[in-house]
């Protein structure tokens, strides 16, 4: 039986975890919710001042990330539901990611950048200013040697260090296209 998630406003994301037992829901309602799949049961709600825009677990399913209108992304711990740390921007959060190992998460917002984060910190490492407008989709590849971040009309590749993003290529790509679904790997990473 499937069961109804409510929000008290539009919900704009759905992630499922790793072991497909919960989902997490972000609304402009201001909160995100964790759910779980077989009894629809609310299990926590994460609370922030803007709506949220896009909701992402940890490859291991012990993290979520929200991002949201208030100009920041946070880290939350899902057993507890304990907020971790605040990763900041200067516009909306459009997109989050983590990194196959889940140490580091990846922002892209409407002020144009990527921002590379330690996931336990909430240290920024660097940001990608590489962007000609708001950076609707992130993505690691699948051994978290590289990254990329998408806009209107360029995807942008980076390798992804201790010291943070280097710029390594930029692709213009022919539109439209919808963010939904953003997935490469290192073999896309090419010259040429």
């Amino acid at each position: 039986m499937l069961s109804t998630l409510r929000h008290d406003d539009w919900v704009r994301a759905v992630a499922f975890s790793p072991d497909g037992k919960f989902a997490l829901t972000g609304s402009y309602d201001h909160t995100a919710r964790l759910w779980r799949v077989d009894s629809g049961q609310l299990i926590s709600t994460y609370r922030h001042d803007f709506g949220v825009r896009v909701v992402t677990f940890s490859p291991d399913g012990k993290f979520a990330l929200t991002g949201s209108d208030e100009q920041r992304a946070r880290s939350w711990r899902v057993d507890t539901g304990q907020w971790i740390s605040t990763l900041q921007h200067y516009s909306s959060v459009l997109a989050v990611a983590f990194s196959p190992d889940g140490k580091f998460a990846l922002t892209g917002s409407n002020d144009s950048t990527a921002r590379l984060w330690r996931v336990d910190s909430g240290q920024l490492i660097s940001t990608s200013r590489h962007h000609d407008s708001g950076v609707l989709a992130v993505a690691f590849s699948s051994d978290g040697k590289n990254a990329a971040a998408m806009t209107d009309n360029w995807i942008h590749f980076s390798s992804v260090t201790e010291g943070g993003l280097i710029h390594r290529a930029s692709r213009r790509v022919p539109g439209p296209w919808r963010a939904e679904g953003f997935h490469f790997d290192s073999a896309d990473n090419r010259e040429g």
